[in-house]
C-alpha cells in the first residue's frame, strides 16, 4: 500500500497539471470534476466487466481483457502520435 501511495503522490500531480494547462481558466473545475468522474466511472465499469469475466470464464479471460485492451490503448497512442499536427 505504501508504494501505491508513493505512485500516486508521483503521478497525480501531473495529471492536474495537465488538466489544468488545457482547459479554459474559467472552467477548470468543471475540467477536473470531468475528468474524475470519467475515470471513476470507467473505472467501475471495467471492475464490474473483469468480475463477470472471471466469475462466468475463469482469471485467464479477465487478464486476457486486460492485456488485450492495454495492446489496443498502445495502438491507439502510436496512430495518434503519428499523425501531423
Amino acid at each position: 500500500m505504501a508504494l501505491y501511495g508513493v505512485y500516486m503522490a508521483l503521478t497525480d500531480g501531473v495529471g492536474k497539471a495537465l488538466i489544468s494547462d488545457h482547459a479554459p481558466r474559467e472552467a477548470r473545475g468543471a475540467a477536473m470534476g470531468l475528468f474524475y468522474a470519467l475515470t471513476g466511472l470507467t473505472t467501475l465499469v471495467a471492475s464490474l466487466l473483469a468480475g463477470l469475466l472471471w466469475d462466468r470464464s475463469g482469471p485467464g479471460a479477465a487478464f486476457m481483457l486486460g492485456a488485450g485492451l492495454a495492446i489496443l490503448a498502445l495502438s491507439a497512442i502510436v496512430v495518434i502520435r503519428r499523425r501531423p499536427v
